[in-house]
């Protein structure tokens, strides 16, 4: 989830972007209105200088520093004054600096969309050429060095965006966005990849035979890796042969539909997920563009909880 146009697009505007300063907030114990939070805002060193999309660490729980920075990525270019600081740089806690020894080559309207890890490599998705010449996704190396992943995604809505990637406790990584497919070293096409494919670090797979489609495009807006499970969500009525309604489950083996009778949601798509391990509130978390579960009998108004078995609503 070019960037620009999807946001503008009702369909495919799955992001939230944010402002050109990155901005931090003291969280407050309880839900509460945004001016009752104690602490305010505050800038996170000087302006990017324009739109942000995506922000990673790996350690959430510890402070930000040298050794545990935030990861952001968007449209913005030479941060700092650095030619090298381009469209992803981090924050150590005190100031922003590069992540790659050399820039990723701007691509139409370029930016980096998302960010993950698997073991000590960050893979970046988005709308960009890497050194390599593979378009939308990359990998860089705890040295900064880009290389791309075979010859990337092409086809699909626009650019090919990759708007999402997920890494499984296996060290899998899953890219998800517009694309038509994922491309082999010879620039062939990888069947069955429109919309969502897995890495294993050497090669380009399917998730079986992929997302079914009745009409128009397979998108994947939405992807969240818990252990050896992935959630997929996005625009899409179902994944191997499995009539799922915007959302489905791929175990690493096969494909599974989240909805008993709900048969999914109702319309449009679904943008992103959270999962809450443990604890009263445990469950997996959906929010998107949408109104009911695919059979009417729940409204849902844009967010659903997942407890395994059924959706249900958050209250109203």
């Amino acid at each position: 989830m070019m960037r620009n146009r999807l946001v503008s697009s009702v369909l495919l505007g799955a992001a939230v972007v944010m402002s050109s300063v990155v901005t931090t907030v003291t969280p407050s114990p309880t839900i509460a209105d945004a001016s009752t939070v104690v602490g305010g805002w505050s800038t996170v060193g000087s302006s990017l200088g324009a739109k942000l999309y995506s922000a990673y660490q790996a350690d959430t729980s510890a402070p930000i520093s040298a050794s545990n920075p935030l990861y952001v990525g968007g449209m913005f270019t030479n941060v700092g004054g650095d030619a090298n600081a381009d469209f992803i740089v981090k924050w150590d806690g005190a100031s922003w600096s590069k992540v790659t020894t050399t820039a990723l080559t701007p691509r139409r309207t370029p930016y980096v969309a998302t960010i993950a890890k698997s073991g000590t490599d960050l893979y970046v998705g988005g709308v960009f050429t890497a050194a390599t010449g593979s378009d939308n996704v990359a990998k860089i190396d705890s040295s900064g060095t880009v290389s791309g992943l075979l010859k990337g995604v092409s086809g699909g809505l626009y650019d090919s965006d990759v708007e999402e990637i997920a890494v499984d406790s296996g060290g899998n990584v899953y890219v998800g966005g517009v694309f038509g497919q994922v491309l082999d070293g010879s620039s062939a096409a990888v069947s069955n990849t429109a919309g969502i494919a897995k890495w294993n670090g050497s090669a380009w797979s399917a998730l079986g035979s992929g997302l079914d489609a009745a009409t128009g495009y397979k998108v994947v807006n939405g992807l969240l890796a818990v252990g050896t499970d992935v959630y997929v969500g996005g625009q899409f009525t179902g994944a191997g042969g499995v009539t799922s309604g915007r959302v489905a489950k791929w175990d690493g083996s096969a494909w599974s539909a989240m909805n008993g009778s709900q048969v999914g949601f109702s319309t449009t798509l679904v943008a992103t997920f959270a999962n809450r391990a443990s604890g009263t509130n445990a469950g997996l978390y959906a929010g998107g563009l949408f109104g009911t579960t695919g059979d009417g009998s729940l409204t849902l108004n844009g967010i659903a909880k997942w407890n395994g078995s059924a959706w249900s609503a958050l209250g109203s």
